[in-house]
């Protein structure tokens, strides 16, 4: 295999049904396509295949085999085992027909024809693994599964494996931060059951990606090459408005307990911690604004004295739900495919500013930082690999950055 980068070679790729038929299709696809997203529970995938066999009739293939998909990258092989969901883009063509499997992985395809009807009390965390461990596949693995603080009484009725464990996973709280769980299946596989907060403290050193002709590692051809960011898209970023209309800087959570008959409010609104956050600065300034910490996302809540004792909703978390959200800085980067980056990880990012003047730091610390990656397209070509990688963050390198614009902005509304 070549060593340049992007390098892979397709190993294997083979179709089992449940009939025990089997066919090896290594040589007859075209391209993979591995897409995952930490708003998604599982990853899907998509196997573009150029058929001069017919398989599609002597299988046949009516979705429901299991597909397994081999890549070696240098001496790492990493491993896809998912289920042909359905068969789209057909086309004939005179001695051959193209079309595209589209793959789910086994506990999404379970999810579709399995339910859970059943009581269930203790650590929101540990109910989420007993779920995922009674209903995945043998070939499913867990990666991060962190500790709830809070522990509940519930009832779970009717609802299939996966939605069973959102729900719990929108109800868990953080012990590190005033945050809510994701529940995620990275692009290699793994689940993962955690706060995004929780990724700074397991990652020891950000993977570090760069824009133009600079390079972390100039002398390393190979390795400099592989951190070179070869395109970027700065989407949504800044957006002050949805910020204040979705609760990041100001929120209320109403709380009538139906027991004692009493009322209360509680209040969050945003204070910067530089101890918390992935980078040393606010990405809102110093201060929120008169008259948006007025306007908040409300949320009315019912409870009862017997629910309070396993029930530890009554916070701020119940209102934030997490740091990183869509209103925050976006950045889409494309960058060669590598057996490393992942979803759910955090990264530095560094970009040039456009124009900079004579002895200026160079930098553009409106977008270089770190970023939590939220989604991922692994592409394999005939020829190569890359990664397209959406990246958010909270908070704002730690740099010549004036906030008198944003400042002036806030003023203004």
């Amino acid at each position: 295999m070549s060593d340049y980068v992007g390098a892979y070679r397709l190993k294997k790729v083979d179709i089992k049904g449940q009939d025990g038929k089997e066919a090896d299709i290594t040589k007859l696809v075209l391209e993979i396509n591995v897409n995952a997203y930490v708003t998604q529970p599982t990853y899907t995938i998509v196997v573009t295949v150029r058929d001069n066999r017919n398989l599609i009739n002597k299988l046949p293939l009516r979705g429901g085999q299991n597909i397994n998909i081999e890549i070696e990258y240098g001496n790492e092989i990493k491993t896809w085992n998912a289920v042909i969901g359905s068969i789209n883009d057909i086309e004939n063509n005179d001695h051959e027909q193209s079309y595209s499997l589209k793959c789910y992985s086994p506990l999404l395809i379970k999810s579709n024809f399995f339910t859970i009807s059943k009581h269930f009390e203790g650590s929101l965390s540990n109910i989420a693994k007993d779920i995922f461990n009674q209903h995945k596949d043998s070939t499913e693995k867990i990666g991060l599964w962190d500790d709830s603080l809070n522990s509940e009484s519930v009832i779970i009725p009717d609802w299939s494996p996966i939605n069973s464990i959102l729900w719990l996973a929108s109800r868990a709280k953080s012990k590190i931060s005033d945050t809510r769980f994701f529940f995620f299946q990275d692009s290699f596989g793994k689940y993962n059951f955690t706060p995004l907060e929780r990724l700074n403290s397991v990652t020891d050193e950000p993977q570090k990606f760069v824009y133009g002709s600079e390079k972390f590692h100039p002398t390393e051809k190979t390795k400099s090459d592989m951190i070179t960011i070869n395109k970027y898209e700065a989407n949504q970023s800044y957006d002050i408005l949805e910020t204040a209309k979705n609760g990041y800087l100001a929120g209320s959570l109403f709380d009538y307990n139906t027991t004692s008959k009493s009322f209360q409010t509680i209040e969050h609104k945003f204070k910067f911690n530089k101890e918390k956050s992935d980078n040393e600065k606010s990405l809102w300034g110093e201060y929120t604004p008169p008259g948006i910490g007025k306007r908040m996302d409300s949320i009315s809540r019912f409870s009862d004295d017997e629910a309070k004792r396993l029930d530890k909703l009554n916070d701020v978390s119940r209102i934030t739900k997490t740091n990183y959200r869509k209103s925050n800085n976006i950045l889409d980067i494309t960058i060669p495919g590598n057996p490393i980056t992942d979803i759910g990880q955090l990264i530095e990012i560094k970009i040039p500013q456009a124009s900079p003047r004579e002895g200026q730091d160079i930098t553009d610390y409106a977008l270089s930082g770190k970023y939590v990656t939220m989604s991922k397209r692994q592409v394999f070509t005939s020829k190569t690999s890359f990664t397209v990688l959406q990246c958010i963050r909270e908070s704002a390198s730690n740099g010549a950055y004036e906030w008198v614009i944003l400042e002036i902005i806030l003023h203004g509304l």
